[in-house]
């Protein structure tokens, strides 16, 4: 069976043909999909949880002309954050009384963030919520961000960076990695993570990436 997966995962080029082709796969992602990690995690998390908080994000996908492919923007968390300092994670954050749905939320939040116009994000469609371990219910909106956003536009006092990385690279099952969590963890899964260019990527970040990576290789076959 896993020969069978290599053989198969081999033969997939990891991106996207044009546009149509990425809605298609966010369409996709949308759908009920069995995901085995999220269930434990959201199980265990929701006897452990009070009255957790409902947050979202923006997973943005920009096409990069230079080298014709698809990426995904990310943020580096400003270190003097007071909860996941120094973090890779997607622009977004906690959802207020005006947002009317949690994608709005999201919009919101990397406009905010990163500076970037919401007349230039367009979104398609939001994942099932992922819990986290501090107290959040984190749900993420899939969506292409039409302009690149500019590094004197960020936030400083949330943003230490903007930066991208290939989806050839993130849409691959194989390239994570998985290790053990700390003996302290209530959580009986490993620590998924994926590292580019020196970012590590990791947590519930790299958890929502595992995800559409897995969906990838189904939405190709």
């Amino acid at each position: 069976m896993m020969e069978f997966w290599n053989k198969s995962i081999n033969k997939i080029n990891f991106t996207f043909s044009n546009e149509q082709d990425l809605i298609n796969f966010f369409i996709f992602c949308t759908l009920p999909h069995w995901n085995v990690r999220y269930w434990v995690r959201n199980s265990l998390l929701h006897f452990s949880l009070n009255n957790p908080i409902q947050a979202g994000v923006l997973v943005g996908f920009y096409f990069r002309k230079s080298t014709q492919e698809y990426e995904i923007i990310f943020t580096e968390r400003a270190a003097q954050l007071k909860h996941h300092s120094n973090q890779i994670s997607f622009p977004g954050g906690k959802r207020q009384k005006n947002d009317k749905i949690i994608s709005r939320t999201a919009i919101r939040e990397t406009e905010e963030e990163i500076g970037i116009s919401r007349d230039y994000i367009r979104t398609y469609g939001v994942l099932k919520k992922i819990k986290s371990p501090t107290n959040y219910e984190v749900y993420p909106t899939l969506g292409i961000i039409d302009r690149y956003p500019k590094d004197q536009n960020k936030n400083v006092n949330e943003v230490k960076e903007i930066f991208t990385a290939p989806c050839q690279i993130l849409l691959n099952p194989d390239r994570y990695s998985f290790n053990p969590y700390p003996s302290t963890s209530r959580l009986p899964i490993k620590i998924v993570s994926i590292d580019y260019h020196g970012k590590h990527i990791w947590g519930l970040t790299a958890e929502i990436l595992y995800f559409l990576a897995k969906t990838y290789v189904k939405y190709r076959r």
